[in-house]
């Protein structure tokens, strides 16, 4: 027959380690926020890397002397911040008024926090209406960010010419 008194026991011991572990969690609760809120001041205080771009100028003109007003000069400036060193990429999308699209990926590596870059469509403005263009940018170093810009413009006209090619200088 079991003992009465050792259950009585049993159940304020009980009772005392479920009191006692609740004041452990609620100690360990207490410690891991103080942490957490010196982790997050901490994070505040680095540097803010960015990368923004604006598209300044598109426009049409005879790039190539062909005779034929059907290349297209887009100009791009690229704003980067608190590095000593910048890797980025961006693609370029020039899209005609059919619907037709040409893109294009220039990958830049820059030690200024400022980059222009004109983009040259050398026969690509074939047709009239309005074309778009959209620049689309990647700061890979020292962090990965990400900006756009889109701009649409209508060369009047259009004309044939050579065979569509494209720079970046």
């Amino acid at each position: 027959m079991p003992n009465p008194t050792r259950k009585i026991l049993a159940n304020k011991f009980g009772n005392l380690k479920i009191l006692m572990l609740g004041f452990f969690l609620i100690s360990l609760m207490l410690g891991s926020n103080a942490v957490n809120a010196y982790q997050h001041s901490a994070q505040t205080t680095a540097p803010t890397h960015s990368i923004t771009v604006a598209i300044t100028h598109a426009s049409y003109t005879d790039l190539d002397n062909d005779g034929f007003e059907d290349d297209v000069v887009v100009i791009s400036d690229f704003y980067l911040q608190n590095d000593n060193f910048y890797e980025f990429i961006y693609f370029i999308t020039l899209i005609l008024p059919s619907g037709t699209y040409y893109q294009y990926l220039v990958q830049v590596w820059a030690w200024v926090d400022y980059v222009s870059i004109t983009n040259s469509f050398y026969n690509h403005a074939t047709e009239s209406g309005n074309y778009t263009v959209i620049i689309e940018a990647w700061l890979l170093n020292p962090d990965v960010y990400y900006d756009a810009s889109v701009v649409i413009f209508d060369p009047p006209g259009g004309s044939d010419g050579g065979k569509p090619t494209f720079g970046a200088t």
